[in-house]
């Protein structure tokens, strides 16, 4: 991915390609955080928690014209979060970036690579 990706947009229109992972009915939350902090996959996740994740701290970057933002707290990697209007409404998704995934969103989006 590293090697051909030249601008912002390119890496996160590649960040969010892939099988998803659905949200599972009545999921709590130490079983959402264990699905989606596995790296390198997409997962669905329920509007609260995309509202959480925005609400909890400032983001580390805002963006994507659908309300998208990335999370991360100190120097831990990003997690990118989006919305989309799907056949089956507005659904929300976080992809876990693994740290070269971070080095390289952080490279091209300008920001610093910690929080703190």
């Amino acid at each position: 991915m590293t090697a051909t990706t030249t601008t912002l947009g390119e890496l996160i229109a590649r960040l969010k390609q892939g099988e998803t992972v659905p949200l599972p009915a009545h999921e709590g939350w130490a079983a959402m955080i264990a699905r989606t902090t596995l790296f390198g996959r997409v997962c669905e996740v329920a509007g609260e928690t995309y509202d959480y994740f925005l609400e909890v701290l400032p983001p580390r970057w805002m963006g994507m014209g659908n309300g998208g933002f990335a999370f991360g707290e100190g120097a831990d990697p990003l997690r990118l979060f989006w919305a989309a209007n799907t056949p089956h409404g507005r659904q929300f998704f976080c992809r876990q970036l693994d740290e070269i995934e971070t080095r390289q969103f952080c490279r091209l989006a300008r920001i610093p690579l910690t929080s703190g």
